[in-house]
């Protein structure tokens, strides 16, 4: 089991890392978004002419924005997942490697650690985006 463990851990280290890295990065710009979606909907939604897509199709530009907002919010969750699986299968795998096996109060530091490093690098890139387009400032 050791050595099964431990050739896991070889094959996989790297490309663990830089999906974790990868996928943080693209968590945190859809979060961003999502935030600036939701403080500043689209003009679409201003739209109150209330055309149909077709004859038998009517969705008003409210419906497409949610819409919108439901699979950013899928994509978020989807991107989570991507960023925090890898980071626990390598606190796993080290532990099978080093034979010390982490305990629940590792892995949740862990998590916090990256949780709170997703929070400031949205709140960061989101204000840079307010700030780029915003006129009043």
């Amino acid at each position: 089991m050791e050595k099964y463990y431990s050739s896991i851990y070889r094959n996989h280290d790297r490309r663990i890392m830089i999906m974790a890295r990868e996928a943080s990065v693209q968590l945190t710009l859809q979060n961003a978004l999502l935030m600036y979606q939701l403080f500043y909907p689209p003009l679409l939604e201003l739209d109150f002419t209330n055309t149909p897509i077709s004859k038998y199709i009517k969705i008003r530009p409210s419906a497409r924005w949610i819409g919108g907002l439901i699979l950013q919010i899928v994509s978020i969750i989807l991107s989570a997942k991507s960023t925090f699986s890898p980071i626990n299968d390598d606190t796993t795998l080290s532990g099978f490697k080093n034979k010390k096996m982490m305990g629940l109060i590792h892995y949740i530091g862990k998590m916090l650690q990256v949780i709170l490093h997703l929070i400031f690098a949205t709140g960061v890139v989101y204000l840079l985006k307010v700030n780029k387009y915003d006129t009043n400032l």
